[in-house]
């Protein structure tokens, strides 16, 4: 009797160790974080509008953007947005002690960040079709005009539609290899003018090169 017990119980154990060793660990699809106040804006801010004499709660400018509850207000009122993104007047022409105006890719980080909902720590991004890849198609690839289906070449307007040439590569030529080739690359230098978003921002350049290396995942 015994020794069916050890018999047994040495066959449990080659079977729970079977199960363990099959077990595939859950797809990690995050792509890196998006931009957020502490990883990217902070800086921004810091040197272009929290300088003294500007916006550091001492001086004449309003608000005190030395820190992220410090700037609530400007942010959740919309003035931070409609002054910087908007109108592109902050900081002003005349500023003395700071830049007189953003970089392109200063404006397009503290764009990005304010259309995010202005988060204030890094978070990560699924890099799956429908969670975040999905909206950077319909904005660039997708709309009327381009690959809808029924203009141009491909449909890209679901997950389906873009399969095809993802696996055949053309995907990853044209809005990878060939980035930098005006001819050639997607989204076109002429897609404003047919209703498209320009050229990809770096984040979103970024999430769909992991999307592509992580297999495209769809969901």
């Amino acid at each position: 009797m015994q020794k069916i017990s050890k018999v047994l119980f040495f066959f449990v154990l080659v079977c729970i160790f079977s199960c363990a060793k099959d077990s595939v660990d859950p797809v990690d699809n995050s792509c890196g974080t998006s931009y957020s106040y502490t990883g990217d804006v902070k800086l921004i801010i810091d040197q272009s509008c929290a300088y003294s004499g500007c916006h550091d709660g001492v001086s004449g400018a309003p608000g005190n953007y030395t820190t992220f509850d410090g700037m609530s207000n400007a942010l959740s009122t919309g003035v931070f947005e409609n002054r910087v993104v908007l109108a592109q007047n902050m900081p002003p022409d005349y500023a003395t002690d700071g830049p007189t105006e953003l970089t392109v890719e200063e404006l397009t980080i503290v764009t990005d960040w304010v259309n995010a909902g202005f988060p204030e720590e890094p978070s990560s991004i699924a890099a799956t079709y429908e969670s975040s890849i999905r909206t950077i198609i319909d904005n660039s690839c997708a709309y009327s005009g381009c690959h809808d289906g029924q203009s141009g070449v491909g449909n890209y307007t679901f997950y389906d539609g873009m399969v095809g040439e993802i696996n055949e590569g053309d995907f990853f030529t044209r809005v990878v290899t060939d980035r930098d080739v005006p001819s050639s690359t997607m989204p076109p230098p002429y897609a404003v003018e047919e209703g498209g978003e320009p050229r990809l921002t770096e984040e979103e350049f970024e999430l769909m090169l992991c999307w592509i290396e992580n297999g495209y995942p769809e969901n």
